[in-house]
């Protein structure tokens, strides 16, 4: 077992399925391997089926509890087929899903945590040492979402992803490319988000992606989702900047602004994503790392993203677009 001391239980998070979805101009990142990796066939009430990763010896999981950042690391596959975690101690890995691994650790931490949150991603693919092969350089790495909303893919041809989310697209890149690529796998990440879009998330009321007008300000982008909630912590409005490829974020007390101060009412910019949390943010690097990582990558969004609230949005006419759009 891990020395790590058992921490306090947490007060109740309400867990979330905010996606991004694509849009015109986004920029994306694709990647492909193929190779013999283990897969389940999941059947859905429908009848559609779906395959799902199997964890395999080798492979680099990375795990993330939300707000214990103790907890987090990297973690090899040993060839034994366990994995070890602090407060968790030895589990067998080998042959589960991400999302089975991910129910075993949260049963577990609820000991220790009242409210776990787990995610859970492949760093690494072991299989890499087994036959693995990548085969990105003979596909394009690096792709932008035409003004039609479509990307052209080889072996797959025109893709309509403007709407869809980054597991979606994985989805129907995995399930075309399988015609033409033994077991592929597949990688999408968000490199940047196209447009004149802002992100707004947390404690709105309608969580999502707004298209503002010129000389918006932090103010409007939170009245266009909606306005704040109740538990909204205004004194800790994380507004990040420089897009998802460079963010810095900085921590802006809106109490004050609402109060009539508006010295820190800042003039909102394309990129920019803004978080009103429910408690205050002490690490911010740790925060930024939680928030963005399932906002720009299939991988991280395997188990869902269980950090960020949503509510369904209402399209906007006035210079907006509809939540997750």
């Amino acid at each position: 077992m891990s020395e790590v001391e058992p921490p306090k239980p947490l007060p109740a998070e309400e867990s979330s399925s905010f996606e991004y979805r694509l849009g015109d101009f986004d920029e994306l990142e694709i990647k492909v391997w193929e190779g013999a990796a283990k897969m389940r066939i999941l059947k859905g009430k429908d009848g559609s089926e779906a395959k799902e990763y199997l964890i395999s010896r080798g492979d680099t999981l990375n795990i993330y509890v939300w707000q214990w950042e103790d907890l987090n690391r990297d973690v090899i596959v040993r060839p034994d087929g366990r994995i070890s975690f602090p407060l968790v101690g030895e589990i067998m890995a080998e042959g589960l899903t991400l999302t089975e691994l991910d129910d075993l650790i949260t049963g577990k931490l609820k000991e220790y945590i009242k409210y776990p949150e787990v995610s859970i991603m492949v760093r690494e693919f072991g299989e890499t040492k087994f036959g693995l092969k990548r085969i990105s350089q003979d596909l394009p790495e690096r792709l932008t979402v035409r003004p039609d909303g479509r990307i052209s893919f080889p072996l797959v041809g025109e893709i309509m992803v403007r709407g869809m989310t980054l597991r979606e697209l994985h989805g129907k890149l995995a399930q075309e490319l399988s015609n033409f690529i033994p077991s592929p796998e597949v990688y999408v990440n968000l490199l940047k988000i196209g447009g004149k879009k802002v992100i707004v998330l947390g404690e709105v009321s309608s969580p999502g992606v707004y298209k503002p007008q010129a000389n918006t300000r932090l103010t409007d982008v939170i009245a266009l989702a909606g306005g704040y909630t109740k538990d909204a912590a205004l004194g800790s409005v994380i507004l990040i900047r420089g897009g998802l490829s460079s963010p810095k974020a900085e921590k802006i007390n809106l109490a004050n602004i609402v109060r009539g101060d508006l010295r820190n009412n800042a003039d909102i910019q394309a990129e920019d994503i803004v978080y009103v949390p429910k408690t205050a943010i002490s690490n911010m690097n740790y925060f930024l790392e939680q928030l963005l990582g399932p906002l720009k990558s299939s991988g991280a969004a395997v188990t869902s993203i269980k950090t960020i609230r949503e509510r369904t949005s209402p399209f906007l006419s006035s210079g907006t677009a509809q939540s997750g759009f």
